[in-house]
């Protein structure tokens, strides 16, 4: 009877083991579970059925909803970009290579400027934020409480205080040392704040 069931857990960690090699989201997930289905099938086998199968279907379930709304949204996006197209008689020989290439039209009405330095460029942010008339979305993978921060977060806090839709996205990595009073004054500004949901934490499985 024993030996009847530890030969079943053994065939069925086998076998989900094989399954998160072919269906897991990440290398390290697949990894993790074939190892742990082989190496511990009496306690890794009920976990999987509980964490592993059904998590990853979720996973698919909500990418495709996701994907059809994405889709929809740009074609809906591209649709409003045709008044703002360059004119046929103005595009260059390999003007459709370029547009098959970057999946968009290109587009007049455009310039560039070069900025040579950090005070150049955050200058420009500043400036930017500043000339917002609809909405601001400001994304930092590393955001301090220091001058310049301040001075970021000055720039947004006044915008907001207009009317003007600010979201700020933070790395919650790089960000680390973001203090809550930092974001706090933004929030009651009506700036919204969110950080960049990484992997780490409770949830994340490995």
């Amino acid at each position: 009877m024993i030996a009847g069931l530890v030969l079943l857990f053994h065939i069925l960690g086998l076998l989900g083991s094989v399954h998160a090699v072919m269906t897991a989201r990440t290398a390290q997930g697949a990894i993790a579970w074939a190892v742990s289905l082989n190496t511990f099938p009496y306690a890794a086998v009920p976990a999987y059925w509980v964490f592993g199968r059904r998590k990853f279907e979720g996973h698919v379930e909500t990418f495709q909803k996701q994907d059809a709304q994405l889709r929809q949204f740009l074609n809906e996006f591209q649709s409003s970009l045709a008044p703002y197209e360059i004119a046929r008689e103005e595009r260059v020989p390999d003007y459709e290579a370029l547009k098959t290439l970057a999946r968009s039209p290109l587009l007049g009405s455009n310039d560039v400027e070069l900025l040579i330095d950090g005070e150049a460029t955050f200058d420009s942010i500043i400036e930017g934020i500043g000339r917002a008339r609809h909405s601001v979305l400001v994304e930092f993978y590393i955001v301090r409480d220091d001058g310049l921060g301040r001075r970021l977060q000055q720039a947004m806090m006044a915008k907001a205080r207009e009317g003007v839709r600010v979201l700020f996205l933070y790395d919650g990595i790089g960000s680390y040392g973001l203090t809550r009073a930092y974001r706090d004054e933004l929030q009651d500004a009506g700036v919204e704040v969110s950080p960049f949901r990484t992997t780490q934490g409770r949830g994340n499985r490995f």
